[in-house]
């Protein structure tokens, strides 16, 4: 009969059914006890069923089956309170909650609620903006002092404002050629203000520029549209790639569509474009930037350049790749003192860096060969300069000065070989104490 039955509570049941066919729920019961029995023969509890078939009147399997088993979204049955003070179905024996009806209830309810919640704020909101206007005086949008000459938006009820302001408003955005989508400025108004709206309140001379300027602007949205640019003619030309020779009706000035410059007969847009950059480019510093070719033109400031297009940064000078080091005294492989804006490209041609640079590395070829004798010498020349002028101060004359200094010299010179064989292996392990040192509150601070 049953494969298997899970107990999930006292009166609750589900039933997995494995290898065989359930039983027919189609089938009629004609007496009650018969009903009782065969659920009971199906494993259900026998109060469980008393319960459901009491408080649902069913005859058959078929309408007693919702109160038997729960689906997915919960109980299909309707919710019979068992005691006031549990909140349990005398079926199921299972929370209000666990009801589909309920939860369908609580939703709808929900659904209600937010609407009239909508409708209230929306009524509240047109009230007050009304009532504080009318008792206390609302402040302008715009000024943000009590309102003169109230001015407001035919569409729009919540937003007031002095008529000055608003005749300032439309002039500003008249003059910056923001003439498309007027909107009312009150905070996310979406109401436009129409062509009417704008001649009501502004004078005529500029209710005519308005009109003038969102004439071009309209024009201006249209990519085959150019306009002529010769000073003071409004004229304008409808073009295309195909036909790029453009004639301006008023002055009959000609036109290129594609680059924007006058006709050039034969010649190509980009040689155009050319010979104009040659022709503005004389007498100006202008270098192409080594790594994205653009052209950059230096009008002052230091020789460390950073590309605008690309943020390469690059020495003016050499065109070499800028570094923390590069304009360093004693770089042999930059431009040594040369990041001062007054070291011009005339005044240092390459040649010029290229021999500087020699020079300081022919400076650290020397150090590196003589660093073993500067380093014996260095230790007796600091001694004896200090001690001479120790002496000195004691009023010590200058033969005996001489001698000491002289036999100080050489002892110095004598020891020193000893005490840097000594240094060494010392700054060497103070380096690895140091560095063992840092390690460790490294790791202890995480």
């Amino acid at each position: 009969m049953m494969a298997e039955k899970l107990v999930t509570g006292p009166l609750s049941h589900e039933i997995l059914l494995e290898e065989i066919e359930p039983p027919v729920l189609t089938h009629q019961v004609s007496s009650y006890e018969n009903l009782i029995q065969q659920l009971s023969s199906m494993g259900f509890d026998s109060q469980r069923i008393e319960a459901a078939v009491t408080y649902t009147g069913a005859q058959n399997i078929e309408d007693i089956w919702p109160c038997l088993i729960k689906g997915e979204r919960g109980w299909e049955h309707d919710f019979i309170p068992k005691d006031p003070l549990t909140d349990l179905c005398e079926i199921c024996n299972e929370k209000k909650i666990e009801h589909i009806s309920h939860q369908e209830e609580i939703i709808s309810d929900v659904q209600v609620k937010m609407e009239e919640v909508k409708e209230r704020h929306e009524l509240f909101a047109t009230h007050w903006s009304r009532n504080y206007h009318e008792v206390s005086g609302e402040v302008c949008g715009i000024c943000f002092e009590r309102i003169r000459n109230e001015w407001k938006h035919p569409e729009c009820e919540l937003h007031i404002f002095c008529e000055d302001c608003i005749k300032m408003y439309l002039k500003t955005k008249i003059n910056d050629s923001q003439v498309l989508k007027i909107l009312c400025p009150g905070e996310n108004c979406k109401n436009l203000f129409t062509d009417e709206m704008i001649q009501a309140i502004t004078d005529p001379d500029l209710f005519e520029k308005y009109k003038k300027f969102k004439w071009r602007a309209e024009l201006l949205l249209d990519p085959q549209i150019k306009w002529c640019p010769t000073p003071n003619c409004d004229g304008f030309m409808k073009g295309s790639s195909k036909k790029p020779r453009l004639i301006c009706p008023i002055c009959s000035y000609e036109l290129c569509f594609k680059c924007g410059n006058a006709w050039h007969g034969k010649k190509t847009c980009e040689e155009i474009v050319d010979e104009g950059y040659e022709t503005w480019a004389k007498g100006k510093e202008i270098q192409l930037c080594p790594k994205c070719k653009h052209r950059i033109e230096k009008i002052e400031g230091c020789n460390h350049m950073s590309c605008s297009i690309c943020s390469y940064q690059w020495c003016w000078l050499c065109r070499g790749a800028y570094s923390a080091y590069h304009f360093r005294s004693m770089n042999p492989f930059g431009c040594p003192n040369l990041q001062a804006g007054s070291n011009t490209r005339e005044d240092w041609p390459l040649w010029k860096i290229y021999l500087n640079r020699a020079k300081n590395l022919g400076i650290w070829i020397l150090i590196i060969i003589f660093f073993p004798l500067i380093l014996l010498l260095l230790p007796a020349a600091e001694a004896t300069r200090s001690q001479n002028r120790n002496l000195r101060d004691r009023g010590v004359s200058l033969c005996c000065r001489i001698f000491i200094l002289f036999f100080l010299f050489i002892g110095v010179v004598l020891i020193t070989p000893l005490g840097v064989a000594l240094a060494i292996p010392v700054l060497l392990v103070y380096g690895i104490y140091i560095g063992i040192r840092a390690i460790w509150r490294k790791l202890k601070s995480r």
